[in-house]
């Protein structure tokens, strides 16, 4: 049993046997001031000591069930670190493991496993120079594809409870990963491989489709990790398996294991996962207009630019239609311009014209030398 555990376990023993209830309210403090942030060991110590030791010491009835899972599994169901392939798989939730050439392109073989020898099948495929794969995140959905057959697809992914990230630069950049890694919190697992390393961060709660996405997108822009992964059902190799893309095979393994789930809210933060900004309809949609040229882009709805978004909407929109244009087509670019404003600014501001024609001046100016086509105030 880890130590710090041990420790405090035994001392919830103590403060029950003696029902010393100053005790327990100095330990608290304790442990109080000297937790980090976060669900760490020390952390659930004191929700535990809160929910169930201080309770009991006045007298009031406890249910231990309704203790939060990450405070009974950090106190007292800490889940063991993998020692084979049943139950590292069983750890991620992980229903899909496939063989794959190391040495050559080829197909991909789902390996059915329910009925899985692994000690054979690992055997296998060092013969075979086969690599083992597995998906971090379940695949629920049934759908094949046409192509190929497989369940390996980004939409029979339903369930997004692990972020991943493969550091991948060669055995001589190793320690340099590992220092990157250890710059952030610790993550559930850290598994080797032959020229670098696959790091896990287990979730207390599920992430839509769209914030793991994001998510994974913000660890590789943090990391400079390899960009490819960001797939949901992409797959990573399999520790307790061998990699044989040389003759110098390496086996694939577990280099650490700090048991903890992350809050959702803490990874988008830890990664610095952007937030969601409004769509800038300006850029999406297109205004026809009753003039010859380009189309313009306007919101779906007139008048929806707010104050903020007009002026710099309208350099746009005059850089795009002034583009690449002959002076005979100015005159058609202002009215264009004009046409495009009345439309997309309402409730139009006093003076609103003279803005646009000082922009289609300004332009005019530095193509043609002069102003070249007639003003509308």
């Amino acid at each position: 049993m880890n130590p710090e555990r041990f420790l405090y376990l035994t001392a919830f023993e103590k403060l029950a046997e003696t029902r010393d209830r100053k005790l327990a309210l100095n330990l608290l403090n304790e442990w109080s001031a000297t937790s980090k942030k976060g669900k760490t060991l020390s952390a659930a110590a004191i929700m535990y000591l809160t929910k169930v030791v201080l309770p009991n010491l006045n007298g009031e009835n406890t249910v231990h069930s309704k203790l939060e899972r990450w405070i009974d599994e950090l106190l007292f169901h800490p889940p063991e670190e993998p020692k084979d392939i049943p139950s590292f798989l069983k750890l991620f939730g992980s229903n899909y493991v496939e063989t794959l050439s190391d040495r050559k392109m080829g197909g991909s073989t789902e390996v059915e496993i329910e009925e899985a020898d692994w000690d054979a099948i690992v055997a296998s495929a060092k013969k075979n120079n086969l690599g083992l794969h597995f998906c971090p995140l379940p695949i629920d959905g049934k759908e094949r594809s046409e192509r190929s057959g497989s369940r390996k697809l980004d939409r029979n992914v339903k369930r997004f409870s692990v972020l991943f990230a493969d550091f991948d630069g060669g055995p001589k950049k190793k320690q340099e990963f590992l220092l990157l890694i250890s710059l952030f919190p610790h993550p559930t697992m850290v598994v080797e491989t032959k020229n670098g390393f696959h790091v896990y961060y287990f979730l207390e709660e599920n992430m839509t489709e769209e914030e793991w996405r994001k998510t994974q997108k913000a660890i590789i822009k943090t990391f400079g990790s390899d960009p490819a992964i960001k797939s949901p059902a992409h797959l990573l190799r399999l520790p307790f398996s061998w990699h044989c893309k040389t003759d110098e095979k390496f086996f694939v393994q577990i280099h650490s294991f700090h048991w903890r789930r992350f809050k959702r809210q803490e990874v988008i933060e830890m990664f610095n996962v952007p937030k969601d900004e409004p769509p800038r309809n300006s850029r999406t949609f297109y205004l026809t207009t009753p003039f010859r040229g380009r189309r313009l882009r306007t919101p779906s709805v007139a008048g929806e630019l707010a104050p903020g978004l007009r002026h710099p909407s309208l350099l746009e929109e005059a850089g795009r239609v002034y583009a690449g244009i002959d002076r005979s087509e100015a005159q058609n670019a202002r009215d264009i311009l004009h046409f495009w404003y009345e439309r997309s600014c309402k409730p139009l501001k006093h003076g609103w014209q003279r803005e646009v024609d000082s922009i289609c001046d300004w332009i005019e100016r530095h193509e043609w030398g002069s102003v070249v086509s007639t003003h509308h105030v």
